[in-house]
This record gives C-alpha cells, sequence and structure tokens, in this order.
C-alpha cells in the first residue's frame, strides 16, 4: 500500500510505502501525477520504501517505464529518489534507472534517507 502527500514545505511530492510496493501502487502513482495541474512543473518525487519487498518483475518495470513517460510528460523536469535498504527492491529499482533514460528525468537509486532527500534539495 502507498500513501501519497506533497510537502509544500520542501516542495517533494512523497510517496510512503508499507508492506510491499506491487503493481497497483505503481498504478496509483502514475494516475496522480498524470491527472494532478497544481503540482510544480519541475517534479521531485520521494519513494521511502526503507526494508520492503517487491512483488514486482522485470516486465512490470518495462510497462511502468513506458507508462512513467507518458505520465510526466507535461512536466519540466522530474527527478525521483528512492529509499530502500532491501536488497530486491535496490536491484529492482537501478534496473529501473537504466530503463528511465529521459532527457527530463533522472531517476537514483539510495539506501540512506538522508542521502535520497539531499539529493532531491540540492541538485
Amino acid at each position: 500500500m502507498v500513501s501519497i502527500e506533497f510537502d509544500e514545505e520542501t516542495n517533494i511530492l512523497k510517496l510512503n510505502y508499507s508492506n510491499s510496493i506491487d503493481k497497483a501502487d505503481i498504478a496509483k502513482f502514475i494516475q496522480y501525477i498524470g491527472n494532478s495541474y497544481s503540482l510544480p512543473t519541475d517534479l521531485k518525487i520521494y519513494h521511502r520504501g526503507a526494508d520492503l519487498g517487491s512483488t514486482m518483475k522485470m516486465k512490470d518495470l518495462m510497462r511502468f517505464s513506458k507508462e512513467m513517460k507518458q505520465g510526466t510528460g507535461k512536466y519540466e523536469t522530474v527527478r525521483a529518489a528512492v529509499y530502500t535498504t532491501n536488497s530486491l527492491a535496490l536491484t529492482l529499482s537501478k534496473l529501473y534507472e537504466k530503463l528511465n533514460i529521459d532527457s527530463n528525468t533522472k531517476h537514483k537509486t539510495f539506501n540512506s534517507e538522508r542521502a535520497a532527500i539531499s539529493w532531491l534539495i540540492d541538485l
């Protein structure tokens, strides 16, 4: 399950995952950013997964990569930081980094929450 909230103080869209990151969570997120017109055009996204697992497979990542490009097309830039300490989720996120090559999007995976937030704020 994922909760989505926009932090107006930091200007970061925060996603907090509980239990596991699954296809429904990612679909909810893609729909949220695609339908939202109040988010900044330079979008910063923080995915907080900590020690979560994942039920996704490589084919899911490929599909979501295509859908994400459509959902983020209206933004000038998109910077997404993923924080997780789970080795499988870390690996999947690193693979997604390689799939998500787009001129307006940067995606980076961290095993430190502080480093993930700093990367979003300092860029």
